[in-house]
């Protein structure tokens, strides 16, 4: 009987000892799963970013032929866009010049008007604000 019970107890343990190495070896075919799909999404994302430079590099290029394509035709015949531009500017600051001109007297009365008047009527809420400091100073 005592022969009997040392074989179960022996394979028991071995059955515990194959269960944990079972364990083990599952533990370490997860590690490797995450393992492997941590690298293939850190692949994606480098595909991912090298494929967004390009989108913006080809974007740059195709503004920049834009921009030069539409500064090309906004030059007069003989290509110089400085002048269109001085031009508009000059335009530009007369407008204003003539705005100023035109509104200065009324902006003069407007700023001596207010700096002038003084009110002199006191708001409610400034009379509650008196009272209160008077009767702090009663107390005190």
């Amino acid at each position: 009987k005592r022969l009997n019970e040392d074989r179960e107890t022996r394979s028991e343990r071995m059955s515990e000892s194959d269960g944990i190495n079972k364990l083990l070896d599952a533990e370490e075919e997860a590690a490797k799963i995450v393992r492997e799909a941590r690298a293939a999404r850190t692949k994606r994302l480098n595909e991912a970013e090298r494929e967004a430079e390009k989108e913006i590099r080809d974007l740059r290029e195709e503004y920049e032929a834009k921009f030069q394509k539409e500064i090309n035709s906004k030059s007069d015949s003989n290509g110089d866009f400085g002048a269109d531009l001085e031009k508009e500017t000059q335009k530009t600051v007369a407008d204003m010049r003539a705005s100023y001109e035109k509104n200065k007297e009324l902006v003069m009365q407007l700023l001596v008007a207010k700096v002038t008047t003084v009110e002199l009527d006191v708001t409610e809420q400034q009379k509650q604000g008196l009272r209160k400091f008077v009767e702090m100073q009663q107390v005190n």
